[in-house]
């Protein structure tokens, strides 16, 4: 969980959190010459004060958005899918913060 840590605050600058469960989806990358299987292990977390988004270089942009919301954004399939499992399990812990 150290380098779960650690990963945050050099990607968002943020600190203050729990975390409250790892999830993880599988999915394939298709590309012209190959189908590779993808696992992605993400990780839902509580956010514990009013802490602000701070992007390191490798990023462009961040949201905070509803379940509403995740229709008008351009994102992949399997991005939308785990983004939808996240609000699941935010339902299923009661948790109605800021949660990533």
């Amino acid at each position: 969980m150290l380098l779960l840590m650690r990963e945050m605050k050099e990607e968002t600058g943020l600190s203050n959190f729990k975390i409250i469960m790892p999830f993880i989806f599988e999915y394939q990358i298709e590309k012209p010459e190959e189908i590779r299987d993808a696992t992605q292990i993400n990780f839902l977390l509580k956010l514990l004060g009013d802490e602000k988004i701070k992007l390191s270089s490798e990023h462009q942009n961040f949201a905070w958005i509803s379940r509403g919301d995740i229709k008008n954004q351009q994102l992949s399939r399997p991005v939308k899918k785990a983004i939808l499992k996240a609000f699941e399990l935010m339902e299923k812990f009661d948790l109605d913060d800021k949660v990533k």
